[in-house]
């Protein structure tokens, strides 16, 4: 960071601009704690550069760009951080809004974009996360749930008061591996998502999940599925967790919810940063992999349906994503799937040959 700008009317006027973008992106759909978040980088851009929206220059982009990579900032990240920048600038050039002239009127200077296919990095079909993220192996879910199960036995027999929030959470992750759901989109789902389906009605209710709060596309809302459950013994600690844990929560809507409510009683949902600190408690205290995350579990899911031979489209629909590219990068066939494919293949070539 090289220093904090000078205060007063430019200080002024960028809070302006602020302000009128938040509101603009609460009103295409974003919620208040994201818009905040996109708010708070656009501030620490501002701090960084030493410089204003309407003095920034592409040099600017470069030199934070080439910062980031130099600290081994993931390239999934990076994008994402040049697409703030590069959204806020085209809102700031936009006629429909009053900031060019303004910015004109004040300093002679115009806001402009600084983001540019050049010299940013674009989502492309290869896998660009860091390569030590992989999916979660068989071997190492049976080990991470054993743990989790075991933990939980362990301080039901203890009537220890954290029982609760450790079934909670074990439920948590055998829900995400079995519907490959993002943690953020696991975390905002309510008891109402829980839907039938007249496919599978020994699942009752607990047949799809809809996903309300799914990953947007660019410049659009929150993109809606319904995910529907295949594994019956997720199905089943979906239901025992509804019938005999979250009744021991504060009441209301969400499926996941906080053991502690709001200023105003209100339920809470579990937040996306405590599910993840939760799974880095269990994964550690049961020796797996420093680099695996609750996104890891979503590469299970999409690696295994892959493996059992499931239909790409339905794979695609299950995952939420627009192009079927992107879920072949969340898909890591391993090494004996490919050894029994091959057998396959060579024996049904063979037959058919002769």
């Amino acid at each position: 960071m090289q220093g904090t700008p000078q205060q007063g009317v430019q200080a002024e006027l960028f809070a302006d601009m602020l302000r009128g973008y938040g509101t603009m992106l609460l009103a295409a759909g974003r919620d208040r704690q994201s818009t905040g978040k996109l708010l708070q980088m656009l501030r620490g851009f501002v701090v960084w550069s030493d410089a204003w929206p309407w003095e920034w220059t592409a040099q600017d982009v470069d030199e934070w760009s080439a910062d980031m990579r130099e600290r081994e900032i993931a390239l999934s990240t990076l994008r994402s951080r040049q697409g703030v920048v590069r959204r806020f600038c085209e809102y700031a050039v936009n006629p429909q809004y009053p900031w060019v002239e303004r910015c004109q009127e004040a300093f002679g200077q115009v806001p402009k974009q600084v983001c540019h296919e050049w010299n940013t990095t674009r989502h492309i079909e290869e896998y660009d996360h860091r390569p030590e993220r992989r999916e979660v192996s068989r071997d190492e879910l049976r080990v991470l749930f054993d743990h989790v199960d075991d933990r939980v036995e362990e301080l039901v027999a203890a009537n220890h008061k954290g029982a609760a929030i450790a079934w909670r959470n074990a439920t948590m992750f055998k829900v995400q591996y079995a519907t490959g759901v993002r943690a953020g989109e696991l975390v905002k789902i309510q008891t109402c998502d829980l839907l039938p389906h007249p496919v599978a009605p020994q699942f009752g209710r607990l047949a799809v999940v809809r996903v309300r709060w799914g990953k947007r596309s660019k410049g659009g809302t929150y993109r809606q599925r319904g995910v529907q459950m295949v594994l019956d013994w997720a199905v089943e600690a979906l239901r025992v967790y509804l019938e005999d844990v979250r009744p021991v929560f504060p009441e209301g809507p969400w499926l996941w919810p906080s053991e502690r409510c709001d200023a105003s009683g209100r339920q809470q949902p579990l937040t996306t940063r405590t599910y993840q600190s939760a799974f880095a408690d269990r994964r550690d205290a049961c020796g797996l992999d420093t680099n695996l995350t609750p996104h890891c579990l979503r590469h299970s899911y999409l690696t295994h349906t892959a493996e059992a031979g499931r239909d790409a489209a339905w794979r695609q629909r299950q995952a939420g994503h627009k192009l079927a590219s992107t879920t072949s990068n969340y898909t890591h066939i391993g090494e004996d799937h490919m050894n029994r494919e091959m057998t396959a293949a060579i024996a049904d070539l063979t037959a058919r040959t002769r």
